[in-house]
């Protein structure tokens, strides 16, 4: 037969496609939507797809603190069919193809979780070498960043305990504009800068080189 009705839905059932023939309220996960508040009704509550929160407190204390959260806050390893408490869902059924320059720095993993920032910032810098034009990075530099590598440049600089002259090499680091680094949503393009570490430093409170940089000393910079 024909297919009637399709649906997709991002991670937590928000419906992002909706082609309908024949009217339907079983949608994600089998569950019924209400039509006119768009939330799920899950037997003892309800739950907001858009806000990924059920809209009752769990009458189930459980071991959480947080007496609205939707299965743990991880809607791809679990669903919750009830209500009350959440259960498991085959891995299976969320398989991720592996990355690849040109998708989403962010993408899940293959099992489907979220991508630590090391992986993350390995994405970026593979991905930054697709983008970048011609001569803006030394040779030396594409090969690491190809690789998944930050560039690198040696530079002179001044120790601020000795006062001291030396070269260092140093490597381009990645700011977090709106900070949460490694946190889903604070991970995109749009949220980084790519800053020398002296750069960094003007940037975040945190960052502290131990050094002032002089200028330039090798063909390995940027």
């Amino acid at each position: 037969g024909n297919v009637q009705n399709r649906y997709a839905y991002d991670a937590w059932g928000k419906i992002e496609v909706k082609e309908e023939a024949v009217p339907n309220r079983f949608t994600y996960y089998g569950q019924q939507i209400d039509p006119i508040t768009q939330q799920y009704y899950l037997r003892t509550r309800f739950y907001n797809p858009v806000i990924g929160r059920f809209t009752q407190e769990d009458t189930y204390r459980g071991d959480g603190l947080n007496l609205y959260a939707y299965c743990a806050n991880n809607p791809v390893y679990y669903i919750d069919p009830s209500g009350y408490y959440k259960d498991g869902v085959e891995r299976a059924q969320f398989q991720f193809s592996e990355w690849e320059p040109g998708d989403s720095i962010t993408r899940p993993m293959p099992d489907g979780s979220y991508p630590s920032w090391d992986t993350i910032r390995h994405r970026y810098w593979r991905a930054r070498a697709q983008l970048a034009t011609d001569g803006e990075f030394s040779p030396q530099n594409m090969g690491l960043m190809r690789a998944g590598y930050a560039p690198k440049a040696s530079v002179l600089v001044r120790d601020r305990d000795t006062g001291k002259y030396s070269i260092k090499v140093v490597t381009l680091e990645i700011h977090h504009n709106r900070g949460g680094r490694g946190t889903q949503g604070f991970d995109e393009p749009i949220d980084l800068r790519e800053v020398w570490p002296w750069e960094h430093e003007q940037l975040d409170p945190s960052r502290h080189p131990g050094y002032d940089f002089i200028s330039f000393y090798s063909v390995h910079s940027k």
